[in-house]
């Protein structure tokens, strides 16, 4: 058994030299990989913990939009008007005319002339209803906010910054 055991020749040092350089490069560059993973995860799990925190802040928050409003909008409406009032009424007639007065069988004009004097409050009553039907152009340009708290929205992000939060702690 022994003579079909053969020994291999022994190998050139510069050989030798060659897989020792190899295996040194090797090692050296997996700790540069590993140092670069390393870095890339720190990097990430910082991202990712901003992240978290950026959503936990959006949760009090609210969302705002603007909502362009262009349309016709029918009114239609009944007002009622009851108002009551004086007016002073303070005035002089004046009378500048004639009337026929029978007197026996005969008629005779008198002139009546005369300035009267009218110094008086009259009250005045109102008491109506008025109708009103128009339309009305719109056209303006509406804010809308609404708070994510008590929204569906809040439930989702929560969950998110959960999950988030588990993310970094993996990473």
């Amino acid at each position: 058994m022994g003579r079909f055991i053969r020994r291999l020749p022994a190998p050139q040092p510069w050989v030798t030299y060659a897989l020792l350089g190899m295996v040194v490069l090797s090692l050296l560059l997996h700790m540069l990989t590993w140092l670069a993973i390393s870095r890339a995860r720190a990097v990430a799990r910082a991202e990712v913990e901003a992240l978290a925190a950026q959503v936990a802040q959006a949760q009090g928050g609210s969302i705002t939009a603007s909502v362009r409003v262009a349309q016709q909008v029918p009114v239609a409406a009944s007002i009622p008007v009851r108002q009551s009032m004086t007016v002073p009424v303070d005035t002089t007639v004046r009378i500048d005319d004639s009337v026929t007065v029978p007197v026996g069988g005969l008629e005779l004009p008198v002139p009546i002339r005369a300035n009267i004097p009218i110094h008086t409050d009259v009250p005045i009553s109102i008491s109506e209803t008025m109708e009103i039907s128009t339309t009305v152009s719109l056209d303006q340009e509406l804010p809308i906010s609404v708070g994510v708290a008590g929204t569906p929205m809040q439930g989702y992000l929560e969950q998110l910054e959960m999950r988030l939060r588990a993310l970094a702690e993996q990473l």
